[in-house]
């Protein structure tokens, strides 16, 4: 339980830390006279958040080989990719201004909620749950049928009938039917059809 507030701690620290990064380098860059001291020291500053992106990574990481993918922890790895690329393209304005910054970040921005979004991140988590791992943790089937949106189907489908083996099977592959009939999928009708 404390790599996860850990993870959550670096998190949010890393969203102060970033948000005051930006406006401290927009401000000085407007109000200061460009010098090579005060570049040097905004760079520093930059760099040094990207001490908070490891952490982020790293706890990350632990959580999501220790505990399960959600989607809640793949936005927050987006998020940690997004601040990394802003924070690079920064450094590059700290020695380079140019007009255009906040066009590249809402872009940057943008694009990655557009991935994200299109990727279906619901497929890849249940998939990424279901697969083995030597942390001895059990696979969480009422998260992947209950709280995963349909994208997960053919993954979710798939173990429920093939390699899940709890005594309550019969009634979450029911539980999983009624909802695929719910939400009026074409997935399982084809399926029973082949």
């Amino acid at each position: 339980v404390d790599f996860i507030w850990n993870a959550k701690f670096y998190f949010k620290i890393l969203s102060y830390v970033f948000f005051v990064n930006v406006v401290l380098v927009l401000g000085v860059k407007h109000y200061f006279k460009d010098n090579k001291q005060i570049k040097t020291l905004l760079t520093i500053i930059t760099l040094n958040t990207y001490s908070y992106v490891a952490h982020c990574v790293m706890g990350m990481r632990e959580v999501t080989y220790i505990g399960h993918l959600t989607v809640r922890r793949l936005a927050a790895v987006g998020v940690i990719v997004i601040i990394a690329l802003i924070l690079a393209y920064l450094v590059r304005y700290i020695w380079k201004p140019q007009k255009g910054f906040i066009r590249y970040a809402i872009a940057v921005v943008t694009i990655g909620y557009l991935l994200f979004a299109g990727c279906r991140p619901d497929y890849w988590i249940a998939k990424y749950n279901v697969t083995p791992r030597d942390t001895g943790r059990d696979v969480d089937i009422y998260y992947l049928v209950n709280d995963l949106s349909l994208d997960a189907k053919p993954v979710v489908y798939e173990y429920l009938t093939n390699e899940y083996t709890g005594e309550d099977k019969e009634e979450l592959l029911e539980t999983y039917r009624d909802r695929i009939e719910r939400e009026g999928d074409e997935y399982f009708e084809n399926k029973n059809k082949s």
